[in-house]
């Protein structure tokens, strides 16, 4: 398995507000049509004005406001010049992505962090967070988790934030995430599968695995990137 693996000097995370919810964040407005109308009348545009900056037709840009048609890639492009955020913002509010990314004002791309995640066992709380990301890092996952542990040292260490694609169901080689036993408890392992047994496997060897015939295990997410960041 191969995972995306960034290292960083400074790491953008913005506390969330008391009451808000993170995993109910779809960037609004919540189409492309209306991120269009939104960034256009901020900027003060008119329909027409914009129209004339792209070389089309007024009615090419109420026909993608209206979501009856959509822009080009290159248009994309420079409709994000022109408003002055990144062309991630499109996309993200476009029906195709996934609805825990919060698109900041500039277009920045976020994703929740669900507190932290113990790499020996630990327990799920609410998100007090959202963790600056790349379009492709919150194309592959829909929650960020902060690893705090040592079993899956060399490959985890304590800090680290990784993102979690939900998903039941993994291969062997798979870091993921599972609960175990009373499913209030969640370890973050990597997967092995020998016929219909699962075995969670640590990569550091002072830890112990578990099983699925000596425990309950419920694969809830696969481990899709991780994010390292050293403090200057």
């Amino acid at each position: 398995m191969i995972l995306n693996h960034s290292c960083h000097h400074v790491k953008v995370v913005l506390p969330l507000k008391t009451g808000e919810n993170a995993m109910s964040f779809a960037g609004n407005p919540t189409t492309l049509g209306e991120t269009i109308r939104k960034l256009r009348k901020m900027t003060g545009l008119s329909q027409k004005q914009l129209a004339a900056m792209l070389g089309v037709d007024q009615s090419t840009i109420a026909y993608w406001e209206s979501g009856k048609n959509f822009p080009r890639h290159k248009y994309l492009e420079r409709m994000a010049a022109i408003f002055g955020v990144s062309p991630a913002v499109f996309y993200v509010n476009g029906n195709e992505f996934r609805k825990y990314v919060r698109v900041g004002e500039r277009g920045d791309l976020y994703l929740p962090v669900v507190s932290y995640v113990h790499a020996g066992l630990g327990v799920f709380n609410e998100p007090e967070e959202l963790l600056m990301v790349t379009l492709e890092e919150a194309r592959k996952a829909h929650y960020v988790m902060k690893v705090k542990g040592r079993s899956m040292e060399p490959t985890l260490f304590e800090g680290d934030y990784i993102g979690v694609r939900q998903q039941s169901i993994a291969t062997t080689g798979d870091i993921v995430v599972a609960l175990v036993d009373e499913f209030d408890e969640v370890t973050v392992k990597r997967l092995k599968q020998v016929a219909t047994e699962i075995i969670l496997v640590p990569d550091n060897p002072e830890f112990p695995s578990y099983s699925s015939k000596e425990h309950r295990i419920r694969i809830i997410g696969k481990v899709t990137w991780i994010k390292r960041f050293f403090e200057r």
